[in-house]
């Protein structure tokens, strides 16, 4: 195998990759938690959603910021949030490339 692992993750060359991991669900509230990997670093985020879609929380270095929205805003089309109370479990990883 070839390749240099200690690089880290891929990032991109211009824009975001967003990379967030499901870390808990209760039916009410679903956390994530990840990165947004930049051209030159990458910010950690932690993201709470309602289930019913209307409240979200964020952490990180930047909590109201605009990676910050666009994670909210990717995750809650990415979890079809509002969800019915029949609805499985939000996807357990969510990964998207924003130019």
């Amino acid at each position: 195998m070839s390749g240099d692992s200690s690089s880290g993750p891929a990032r991109p060359r211009t824009g975001a990759r967003y990379a967030l991991e499901r870390t808990s669900f209760d039916g009410q509230t679903v956390v994530y938690d990840g990165f947004v990997h930049l051209p030159e670093q990458s910010l950690s985020l932690h993201v709470e959603l309602s289930a019913e879609g209307g409240s979200a929380q964020v952490g990180g270095p930047d909590p109201d910021g605009g990676f910050a929205r666009a994670a909210v805003a990717l995750l809650k089309a990415a979890a079809k949030l509002p969800r019915g109370p029949e609805a499985g479990p939000p996807p357990r990883r969510v990964a998207r490339w924003r130019g």
